[in-house]
């Protein structure tokens, strides 16, 4: 969720050549190249415009128009946009749909990796992805830009163990990360932590 442009959509499919692809971005300026990728991609790879949430509804979506990537549907604790963080650029923005990961696991497939990246959206996207990761427990691979200790919590409570880039269990902040299910990854567990 948070597909941009579709770079990891391109990787993953190159990686899994017959793995599909469900790639949400909300951003109505970015979707065209992710379109592009996906059709690139092939029959295996489906595009949405939506933004990932805890319900299905709408929200305003914020970005600075010259980084388009770093928009949000949240402000920070400090009531700034990622974007205006990073860059101190002006914001414009836009009316998105939302969509919960659950609801678009029925529609279209549930998946094997859930890969989200959107800029502070983390905890909402868990959310509403409560049924599928009950159910499916599937790999996840996620970018927390807030809310470490409660997404932390939030993945133990469903046995999930966070993981950082070397595929080490990852005991400080979340940042850049990998979690598996305890019980699903069992075997990948006790071959990288044994």
């Amino acid at each position: 969720m948070g597909a941009n442009v579709g770079l990891y959509a391109a990787e993953f499919a190159t990686q899994v050549p017959e793995g599909r692809i469900l790639a949400a971005e909300p951003n109505s300026r970015v979707f065209p190249f992710l379109q592009r990728t996906c059709a690139g991609i092939g029959p295996r790879a489906f595009a949405v415009r939506m933004a990932a949430s805890d319900s299905a509804g709408e929200a305003e979506l914020r970005f600075d128009p010259m980084a388009p990537a770093m928009g949000g549907i949240l402000p920070g604790p400090d009531g700034l946009y990622n974007s205006q963080r990073r860059y101190g650029g002006f914001l414009v923005s836009e009316r998105v749909a939302t969509v919960t990961v659950d609801a678009l696991a029925a529609e279209h497939f549930v998946p094997d990796l859930l890969k989200i990246d959107a800029e502070g959206a983390d905890a909402l996207i868990l959310k509403g992805a409560e049924e599928m990761l009950a159910a499916h427990r599937p790999a996840l691979f996620f970018e927390v830009d807030r809310d470490h200790e409660r997404i932390r919590a939030m993945l133990e409570s469903r046995g999930y163990v966070p993981l950082d880039a070397e595929l080490r269990v990852k005991h400080q902040a979340l940042g850049m990360c990998f979690a598996l299910h305890r019980e699903r990854h069992a075997d990948a567990i006790g071959a990288l932590c044994g």
